[in-house]
């Protein structure tokens, strides 16, 4: 019972994340860099989850420059 449960709401929880499509400026190359990335919407803000901290790219591209531009959902 527990691990249908579980299984359950691994399943639930899944279907319920969400996604944006980021767009960073390259810090090397300058040109647009797109990736897809799980977000949390709060009061209004969205908060976005860096895996790697401040070693993956989009966080690096960010302190460089600023500017982003975002969908939300697939393309």
């Amino acid at each position: 019972m527990l691990k249908q449960s579980y299984k359950q709401n691994q399943r639930v929880s899944a279907e319920h994340q969400q996604f944006l499509n980021l767009t960073t400026t390259g810090r090397k190359t300058g040109k647009p860099h797109k990736i897809e990335i799980w977000f949390v919407a709060r009061d209004g803000k969205y908060y976005l989850v860096s895996e790697h901290k401040d070693r993956s790219h989009w966080v690096q591209n960010l302190k460089n420059d600023p500017k982003i531009s975002f969908t939300l959902g697939k393309d």
